[in-house]
């Protein structure tokens, strides 16, 4: 089996065994070959009993590591900086797969590095079910799949900032958003929003579907996707 390469965060052992949870979630949901929910669970528990930034399973050829916050890596054995050790061990690892919690804060020029290196790695981010894999043809990938990763990476920065100065004075707020204090703000289903109608304006996803992923009017498409500036669009 291809080694599998872990990323969870979290500042406190709460939201860290959250991050887990969310990597395990998806382990399962999608019968991941070489890595089971528990093997990830004992490798996290490992770390935590240890004060260990990183965890490691030979046999199973299973890495974790766990960014846990500046102030508490300080105090703990293994990398400093484990997000950065994480996405340099899937780029030198023949066939690895790379697994995180969210591509949220992570920088994105380093991921698609990991994607396209020989080796033919895949990044999933769990939180998002979205599978990065090697660009099919030469060494880049389309504005659109760079946009869309890029909106994963920083939703919330980007997202404030587009929508910061939209003033909203009652009704419901367009898909994705919800309003604060007469100003639209992103909901929590903002950046699945910005990616679903960003496949139905490249032709991959009709608004029919669009609208059933989405739980919404098939109207209610057609109307995000006439302030494309709201979504990002291009």
């Amino acid at each position: 089996m291809p080694p599998v390469v872990i990323l969870a965060r979290g500042n406190t052992p709460d939201i860290r065994q959250q991050s887990i949870d969310q990597i395990k979630n998806w382990i399962e949901t999608n019968d991941v070959p070489g890595i089971t929910a528990d093997t990830v669970q004992s490798l996290f528990e490992w770390t935590e009993e240890n004060a260990a930034t990183a965890g490691i399973k030979q046999d199973a050829k299973s890495y974790l590591y766990v960014a846990a916050g500046t102030d508490t890596v300080r105090d703990r054995q293994g990398p400093d900086d484990p997000a950065v050790k994480a996405l340099e061990r899937a780029r030198d690892t023949d066939g690895a797969r790379l697994i995180v919690d969210t591509l949220a804060g992570l920088p994105v020029e380093d991921v698609f590095t990991v994607a396209r290196t020989g080796t033919g790695t895949d990044v999933y981010d769990a939180t998002h079910d979205v599978t990065i894999t090697p660009p099919t043809s030469g060494d880049e990938y389309s504005v659109a799949t760079r946009r869309a990763i890029e909106v994963l990476a920083g939703t919330a920065e980007h997202a404030d900032a587009l929508l910061a100065g939209i003033e909203w004075q009652g009704g419901r707020p367009p898909l994705g958003c919800t309003s604060e204090g007469g100003r639209l703000a992103p909901d929590v289903n903002y950046d699945t929003v910005c990616r679903t109608l960003q496949r139905v304006e490249d032709g991959d996803m009709s608004k029919t579907r669009a609208a059933d992923k989405l739980s919404c009017a098939r109207k209610t498409i057609d109307n995000a996707l006439d302030r494309p500036e709201l979504y990002r669009l291009e």
